[in-house]
């Protein structure tokens, strides 16, 4: 076993500890069949109990943990903006209102790249309806750094020139499965907020 793959991870870790203590990353948890607010964006309802995690970039929530199955709501995201911001402030790519479908799977693949992943591929780009819009939904195959392997799925729509994204992942082996079918539920509801 290498050091890196030691020591990154209890990097990560410290990291995660000092957040917590010093309160910019919060933990709540999401109690199931209730109306919850999700990135002060959506209404959604679960069938399962979530971990909502806030303070280090998109809303995520998880259910077994971050790095095993992640929920993520983007912010609306603007027209010539990223996805996110990086804290070492490494350019990103940009949205374009102009996007099509298959622009916004593209640019989502190469947000991920940009973010270091090893591997961010999406396919099978089919409709989709999204809080009621006309959207569109694709899969995301992702290979980290370290070689873990990831399959996903991402529903989003372009409402009123602003990217709106959800994105779930997990762990290829198990964590994908477990939890797919509550997603599905939840992103059928979901609502915009008014």
């Amino acid at each position: 076993m290498t050091i890196r793959r030691v020591l990154l991870p209890l990097i990560a870790v410290l990291l995660l500890s000092g957040c917590l203590l010093s309160g910019c990353l919060q933990v709540a948890m999401v109690p199931p069949q209730t109306p919850q607010a999700a990135a002060n964006l959506y209404t959604v309802h679960s069938v399962a109990a979530w971990n909502r995690i806030t303070g280090l970039g998109p809303e995520v929530w998880t259910k077994d943990g971050l790095g095993l199955q992640e929920l993520r709501f983007y912010d609306a995201t603007a027209d010539g903006s990223p996805l996110y911001t990086r804290p070492d402030g490494k350019e990103m790519p940009k949205f374009s209102a102009d996007m099509r479908a298959n622009d916004v799977a593209d640019f989502f693949a190469a947000t991920l790249l940009a973010s270091g992943l090893s591997v961010a591929e999406t396919s099978n780009l089919r409709p989709f309806r999204f809080a009621g819009k006309r959207g569109f939904r694709f899969d995301v195959s992702i290979v980290n750094e370290s070689g873990a392997r990831y399959r996903g799925e991402a529903f989003g729509a372009v409402i009123n020139k602003k990217l709106h994204l959800i994105v779930y992942f997990g762990h290829e082996e198990h964590y994908f499965e477990q939890s797919r079918e509550d997603v599905e539920t939840m992103i059928k509801g979901l609502q915009l907020k008014a």
